[in-house]
């Protein structure tokens, strides 16, 4: 017999092991030198483990509510992954945002070189890189072999990605840039090593990278329903994302009913900016015509987004009892990746405390990016969105597995779910403020038509842009690249919209017997989890 914490415990090294880019994010330095196995040799190797952690979850001693839910979890996540590494996903993966080819600048994120040990880890395992690059380009290979690959637009963007990394030297790159942490006598020693090795290992490695991309050949459609097993795979994700047994035909039509009714609180917030029209689209048109909607800097675009994240920390209070410790900066979305990335994300504070969580907002092209969005995206990935959500996760006592294990439909459920939190706040006071909310309501609402159109009716790119535009009034180069993110990144975009309704439904049912401070304490006292479980536990303290 085994106790829960002992499961646990054991679990989570092995997460923490196999994934050791995560464990660096998180603030865990053992695996600092070491890069994932990605090989197909290791996918036989993490199932077998896997099997054996689920045999033993049925002979272990459950103690508690608390316990009982961390094997409720535990027991998904085990599910979950077993199925992932059946799906073969690694045939086709390729990705413009977060693929393997930008993790040496990515890693100047969140790894800490301040140390000689530290930098000596950092310079290790980015010797090793060429290996990971190796086993992706044999991954992808195979999926070629399959029939299995990727959308032509992703390699096309990858490819320009590549290019201009390429056409740069070392100091023109974030690594040059992450020796500004380290100050001891010997930094000009680590800088040529640094040098040499970005050269001699990185450069090269993805030169090889590119020279394999102009030989591939990517799919003509842009759903993975179009590939063997495609619609298995989406099938899949659904599920994972979701957390929840719906099916894509469902979520098609949830997605037009709430545009409907978005549209129409769109026309309502028009009337009180001084627009009347019967369109919703017109009444976007319209304020998106005036440009005194839109920033005229990058520094006004960053100073802008620290001022409302600072007021709306002085309104928490109001409607949770528990506040994070850790902190929130605001940072511009680096060059290197600017041009690509979507218009603001969050990453989590480590959980020793040692570095804060960051709100990034990308400040290319300023003159294109909306000011009736400040609000709206604050409370999204700041507070009380991501950062207070992600941080509360972390600092409660909970097991290392459930503070840092990201759920997406919870997470992203919540912040949604905090865009409409900010009106019961008193954030959108100016009218110009709800209506970028509602902008980002119909926006996710539209990622349930799009993402299910693309990968489970077979949409194409062109339609799926040409009903975003038609349905939001969102620019071009915005829609442009959501689009190709879910191209990217199939079902991931459902989560958001799912976990928010999701959130709502058990909120009103919370509210009948307790106050708005107690249901937020409650909820985000199990860190995350899989929603049908969020639910069980939130319908179970109100008996």
């Amino acid at each position: 017999m085994h106790t829960v914490k002992e499961i646990m415990d054991e679990c989570w090294e092995w997460i923490l092991k196999e994934n050791p880019i995560y464990a660096t994010f998180l603030g865990d330095e053992r695996y600092d030198d070491k890069i994932p196995d990605i090989s197909r040799d290791s996918k036989q190797r993490r199932k077998n483990y896997l099997l054996d952690i689920k045999s033993k979850i049925s002979n272990t001693i459950i103690g508690n509510e608390k316990e009982e839910i961390d094997l409720k979890v535990l027991k998904w996540f085990i599910d979950d992954s077993i199925d992932e590494i059946d799906q073969d996903l690694e045939d086709f993966s390729i990705d413009h945002m977060n693929g393997y080819h930008l993790l040496p600048f990515d890693l100047t994120n969140f790894q800490r070189v301040d140390t000689q040990e530290r930098m000596e880890k950092f310079i290790n395992r980015l010797e090793k890189f060429p290996d990971l690059m190796e086993q992706h380009i044999e991954n992808l290979r195979i999926g070629e072999s399959r029939g299995r690959v990727q959308f032509y637009i992703q390699i096309k963007r990858c490819m320009e990605q590549l290019e201009n990394i390429l056409k740069k030297g070392f100091q023109e790159t974030p690594l040059c840039e992450i020796l500004k942490q380290y100050q001891d006598k010997d930094k000009q020693k680590y800088e040529k090593n640094l040098e040499e090795v970005y050269n001699s290992r990185i450069k090269k490695s993805l030169d090889r990278f590119y020279e394999y991309l102009k030989g591939y050949k990517p799919r003509e459609k842009a759903g993975i329903c179009s590939i063997p097993d495609g619609e298995k795979n989406y099938r899949y994700l659904v599920r994972h994302h979701t957390t929840l047994d719906i099916d894509p035909e469902s979520i098609h039509k949830m997605g037009f009913e709430e545009i409907k009714k978005i549209h129409e609180e769109i026309k309502e917030v028009g009337l009180k900016l001084g627009i009347s029209a019967s369109d919703p689209i017109d009444v976007i048109r319209k304020v998106r015509s005036d440009k005194r909607n839109f920033f005229s800097s990058r520094e006004e675009i960053v100073n802008a987004y620290r001022d409302i994240t600072e007021k709306i920390y002085s309104k928490l209070p109001e409607f949770f009892g528990v506040l994070p410790k850790a902190k929130v900066i605001v940072k511009a979305v680096e060059d290197y990746r600017e041009k690509d990335s979507v218009g603001a994300f969050y990453y989590r504070p480590s959980h020793d405390g040692s570095r804060p969580g960051i709100f990034y907002i990308n400040t290319y092209e300023p003159e294109e990016r909306p000011r009736y969005e400040l609000v709206a995206l604050a409370v999204h990935e700041a507070v009380p969105g991501h950062h207070l959500q992600i941080s509360i996760a972390q600092e409660i006592d909970l097991h290392p597995f459930r503070r840092h294990i990201d759920w997406d439909a919870f997470t992203e459920g919540w912040g949604l779910y905090a865009e409409r939190l900010g009106e019961e706040m008193g954030l959108y006071g100016d009218p110009i403020y709800r209506f970028g909310m509602l902008i980002m309501q119909v926006w996710r609402a539209v990622r349930l038509v799009v993402d299910t159109g693309i990968h489970f009716f077979g949409w194409t790119r062109e339609k799926a842009i040409d009903f975003f535009l038609l349905n939001t009034g969102l620019q071009d180069i915005e829609v442009i690249n959501e689009v190709d993110r879910y191209i990217t990144w199939p079902a991931q975009a459902l989560s958001y919209y799912i976990g928010m309704k999701k959130i709502m439904e058990l909120k009103q049912k919370f509210l009948k017997k307790g106050s708005i401070k107690d249901f937020h304490d409650l909820i985000l006292s199990q860190g995350g989890a899989p929603l049908y479980i969020i639910e069980e536990f939130i319908l179970q303290h109100l008996k």
